[in-house]
């Protein structure tokens, strides 16, 4: 999910990202918290949209991982969202980045951080 108002830019930035293949959403939602909160089923379960699975289907989940690096990107995040704030590797962050994180999101230095974080050790 990537956030922005100009789609062109967001593509371009998939694209030269390697991720253009991937799923992806682009959302003029800041708080993507926010965002989540709306797939959130009366049961507790998310349904993620057709644009962020394999098959272009919906998907019913028990709990959704979220990741991202800006702290007010977790502004409104559901219970059943496992936040995961990732810091740039020396701790430099930019202010888009800076802000307070809601409880229950752990920050993590760079992707390796959260590959262990959710994974285990890594080599």
């Amino acid at each position: 999910i990537t956030y922005g108002v100009e789609e062109a830019w967001q593509l371009t930035k998939l694209e030269l990202a390697g991720l253009l293949d991937v799923p992806h959403l682009i959302t003029h939602i800041e708080a993507k918290g926010e965002l989540l909160t709306g797939w959130k089923q009366a049961d507790g379960s998310f349904i993620v949209p057709p644009a962020l699975t394999a098959d272009f289907t919906p998907l019913r989940v028990q709990q959704l991982i979220f990741l991202d690096d800006k702290a007010k990107s977790f502004r409104g995040i559901p219970e059943g969202v496992r936040g995961v704030h990732i810091v740039a590797p020396g701790g430099n962050t930019l202010p888009a980045q800076q802000g307070d994180l809601p409880a229950g999101v752990t920050s993590v230095t760079g992707i390796p951080g959260a590959i262990e974080l959710l994974f285990g050790a890594h080599k």
